[in-house]
């Protein structure tokens, strides 16, 4: 497939983007009726996270762009792997999957946050674009 620098620099924005509402947007979800308050943010970052990934794998698949190694990609994925196999191993399986009731920091929102990771790790961001989201 030939590629098109053009479709490129519109996948990397539109991944730029998607980073910092993401970033910017996380703390503002919530049910106005609800009396739960993480779920919605769970709920935001998995669908952000498939949009994502479609985004990394139409960029791997169709634009032949190779996906990037973090500069802690080795780490975050052996404390993934610890997580893993604790809850594996825990004598309270849905607790630690899914977490404590109305909290939801269980084993699903610690590998969304991982995925989180390697996705905005893949796209070059200038000091510019960094001072920008803080």
């Amino acid at each position: 497939m030939v590629k098109d620098k053009q479709t490129d620099r519109s996948v990397d924005s539109s991944a730029k983007l998607l980073v910092i509402m993401t970033v910017a947007l996380l703390p503002l979800v919530f049910f106005p009726i609800s009396v739960l308050f993480t779920l919605p943010k769970v709920m935001f970052l998995v669908l952000v996270n498939f949009v994502a990934t479609s985004l990394l794998l139409y960029r791997w698949s169709i634009l032949s762009e190779p996906l990037k190694k973090p500069r802690f990609g080795y780490l975050v994925l052996f404390f993934m792997l610890l997580t893993i196999v604790s809850a594996s191993r825990s004598p309270y399986g849905d607790l630690a999957v899914f977490g404590q009731y109305n909290s939801y920091e269980g084993l699903i929102i610690l590998l969304e946050y991982a995925l989180a990771y390697f996705f905005a790790a893949q796209f070059t961001w200038s000091d510019k674009e960094m001072r920008n989201m803080g």
